[in-house]
């Protein structure tokens, strides 16, 4: 019996073996296996790869890079963890190693089979590419291939005010626009178009100016226009130069006319700058030309304009990853796609290699013009938070730059001063002596201060750029005046503990509002200094016993925030000076609250809580509500 058992333990144990192994063997091709290769075709021009295509469970396997490569997309490669990321159309695609779901746009997508290592690249179906990406593609089981063609190879048509337009596409350089419908293409070795009859003459040329950081539009208009003058000098007249908004994109136009042996040739050049790109639509026409019909034509087209591809276009919606991103070798743990649906948060967890010289991200959330930040710490390589999108119904784009520490890194090389070379510098300098006459360095006053602490961002470099994305908020709530800040910080136990002290048993807004109220006039005096080391924060103002008068104001809108009370700080400016307050939202009305100048009357009475707001506005030439 013992042996029969055995016996059926060890076929049992190589039947798992086996299928394992075959499993394994099957998925994962080596290297000795003959594999079935399979051909794909680009514009009906078959595409070479260093490595051929196989089949795999039906599906074409190919090199990602490689096919990304050849279908013109921005494609990165990062070594440290196998990953292949391709952007094209803001179609953002990630591939990881053994791995049957894709990224797109941050959300996951299963593939009919796993990437993987082969000969040391990874490989993907190549229809789920051509899909994703979205291209148009056939595939043909009997011959093994893959039909792949450019979608914006099709024509797409708009019509323009009484014009018919067609769409053009540089696929090359990653950019697109619209053309009369008769126009056509003028010079097979450039990109020109137009029409040439007895009727209406036009020539528009494409040109695209790879540059540098230190470039920007305004220096290539100028290089432009520098070129012109040496070129024609006398027989070139500039007649405007200009910037608008074509479309998407701001361009600068220029209009001039050249005349050469007599003929005088018109001329609008539109000069757009993306993405360290230059990209100059350049249209001219003879003077016999209806003048005003002819830039209203060049006009739209070069409202048409997109960028496509090559670069990422943050006009329109999209999910990136950066390379600093992979950099930090960064991981989410919170699920985060391009439109995600939210309601007024979403999570923002991960983990980034722990060798890095990172302090936090500094997180940008905006909504048409308003503009928030936030920042998350990062610990032992991990960082957990909530992001607030809280400028209410519809999209809100979020940026996430790193804040490093590598510019605060001393120079390990660097010489490192004696106690005999201070004595020598010491020795060598005379001593200062303060002139009894000169005035000592004033004190920032209160409003500079206010100043400073409103800045926002002002000091971030975009280089340091780790991901950018767009959600879309569900709730139409604006809970901006709910939310912590730096200075208004209450989510913190000691705010809570006080305010939770004063109105635990109270039972509506308007006298939980007046308790904080309270608390504050009788509990505190109105400084009239400053710290010249900035603002006092809520938490730092409950150690305190006076504060001044935005100060004030931050400590009793923390108070109303902890206790869900909406609040902003408001400031107004008269002949008199400058003034600051709280205003409440309670009921559906917004009130009044200048806690300054009830403990300015010092009587112990609450004569300025819930102030009518407009006769109170009436007080002031200028009212504006602070981003606290």
């Amino acid at each position: 019996m013992m042996i029969y058992k055995k016996t059926l333990l060890l076929i049992i144990f190589l039947c798992i073996t086996f299928f394992s192994v075959s499993a394994l063997s099957f998925a994962s091709p080596s290297m000795g296996e003959p594999l079935e290769t399979g051909t794909i075709f680009l514009a009906e021009q078959t595409i070479n790869f260093e490595i051929n295509p196989f089949i795999l469970n039906g599906e074409i396997m190919v090199s990602a890079r490689g096919l990304c490569e050849k279908l013109g997309t921005q494609v990165f490669w990062f070594e440290k963890t196998g990953e292949v990321v391709s952007y094209r159309d803001n179609i953002f695609v990630k591939f990881v190693p053994n791995s049957q779901v894709a990224y797109v746009n941050g959300k996951p997508k299963n593939m009919s089979v796993s990437a993987m290592i082969y000969k040391g690249e990874l490989f993907i179906p190549a229809s789920f590419a051509a899909k994703t990406l979205e291209m148009n593609y056939s595939t043909s089981i009997e011959t093994n291939t893959l039909s792949i063609d450019y979608r914006e190879n099709l024509l797409e048509y708009q019509q323009i005010g009484l014009r018919h337009f067609k769409r053009i596409n540089l696929a090359n350089w990653g950019i697109s626009f619209y053309v009369p419908e008769y126009w056509n293409k003028l010079e097979e070795t450039s990109q020109s178009y137009g029409v040439e009859d007895p009727f209406e003459t036009y020539h528009l040329e494409a040109r695209i100016y790879p540059l540098t950081k230190q470039y920007s539009r305004a220096i290539l208009t100028e290089s432009i226009l520098s070129d012109l003058r040496f070129q024609y000098d006398e027989n070139v007249h500039i007649s405007t130069n200009s910037t608008y908004k074509m479309g998407e994109y701001i361009a600068d136009v220029l209009h001039y006319d050249i005349t050469d042996e007599g003929v005088t040739t018109q001329y609008a050049v539109y000069i757009f700058f993306e993405q360290n790109n230059g990209y100059v639509l350049m249209g001219s026409y003879p003077s016999s030309n209806n003048q005003t019909e002819s830039i209203e034509i060049l006009d739209s087209i070069a409202s048409t304009f997109a960028i496509t591809k090559l670069s990422i276009n943050e006009n329109l919606e999209h999910y990136t990853e950066l390379p600093i991103f992979y950099d930090l070798n960064m991981r989410l743990k919170s699920e985060i796609y391009s439109n995600m649906p939210i309601q007024n948060m979403f999570s923002f967890n991960g983990t980034i290699d722990i060798d890095q010289n990172i302090k936090g991200f500094h997180i940008i959330v905006s909504k048409d013009d308003n503009e928030t930040e936030y920042y998350v710490p990062i610990t032992d390589g991990e960082f957990a938070t909530k992001i607030y999108t809280p400028f209410g119904l519809g999209k809100h784009n979020i940026t996430v730059i790193a804040d490093d520490t590598t510019e605060n890194i001393i120079d390990e090389n660097a010489a490192i001063p004696t106690e005999n070379d201070e004595e020598e510098q010491a020795d060598t300098q005379d001593p200062e002596i303060q002139d009894p006459d000169t005035p000592l360095p004033s004190l920032p006053s209160l409003e500079e201060m206010v100043a400073k602490a409103i800045m926002m961002n002002f000091d971030l470099d975009a280089n340091k750029t780790v991901m950018k994305f767009s959600v879309l908020n569900t709730s139409s709530d604006e809970i901006k005046y709910l939310l912590p800040s730096e200075y208004v910080n209450y989510d913190n136990t000691t705010i809570y503990n006080i305010s939770n002290s004063l109105t635990y048993n109270l039972t509506n807004q308007y006298t939980k509002s007046k308790a904080l109220y309270t608390f504050i006039a009788t509990h505190y005096a109105l400084s009239e200094t400053v710290n010249p080391e900035g603002l006092y924060n809520a938490v730092e103002l409950t150690e305190l016993k006076n504060a001044n008068a935005i100060e004030l104001c931050i400590l009793y809108t923390s108070l109303l925030r902890s206790v869900d009370i909406p609040a902003r700080i408001s400031r107004g400016i008269s002949e008199e000076g400058i003034s600051y307050w709280v205003e409440t939202y309670i009921n559906g009305k917004w009130y009044i609250s200048s806690i300054v100048d009830d403990i300015k009357q010092g009587d112990g009475t609450t004569s300025f809580f819930n102030l009518n707001r407009s006769a109170y506005y009436e007080l002031f030439s200028t009212v504006e509500f602070l981003p606290f």
